[in-house]
């Protein structure tokens, strides 16, 4: 499977979707949360577009000899904020059921941070239903969410990661 060129082919049937102003197909399980509330998610992906950060990094698996065995793969969304913005912060983490709120000591910020299998395929219908408006986030989404639903935990060397 030639992962970039999957992402490649997803987002250019993304800018014809956001070109012709449809929205996605969507699975029905949404008993989750009520995905029609627009409102709420219009605002989500705004927000998320500005203030989110979707990632994807290799976790290195090193043998007793010091040699790589494999590099694992983690992902996860984050949203980072000013610590004065700690209650928008648990309200979101509250209202969508999602995530770990953290607040640094040693920093002034406050984090969601998502990382669990339930969390990343809830961030995964939203987006899908909600499309993110810059394509840098959009990217990023959509390499998650390739990875997420190919379930890729994992690569023979760092070279095939970055590939």
């Amino acid at each position: 499977m030639d992962l970039k060129l999957n992402i490649k082919n997803l987002l250019k049937m993304k800018k014809n979707e956001l070109k012709n102003n449809k929205k996605l197909e969507f699975i029905n399980e949404t008993s989750f949360i009520d995905l029609n509330d627009i409102h709420r998610f219009s605002w989500w992906t705004g927000f998320c577009d500005a203030e989110g950060n979707f990632q994807i990094y290799p976790k290195k698996r090193l043998l007793k000899s010091g040699e790589l065995s494999k590099v694992n793969v983690g992902n996860g969304f984050h949203l980072s904020l000013h610590k004065r913005d700690l209650s928008l912060i648990k309200d979101i983490h509250n209202k969508l059921n999602l995530g770990t709120v953290y607040e640094s000591e040693s920093k002034d910020d406050v984090r969601l941070a998502v990382n669990d299998k339930v969390g990343i395929n809830k961030i995964c219908k939203i987006f899908s239903m909600y499309p993110l408006l810059t394509m840098h986030q959009l990217t990023r989404f959509l390499l998650l969410k390739e990875i997420f639903n190919n379930d890729i935990k994992e690569f023979k060397t760092l070279d095939l990661f970055n590939q």
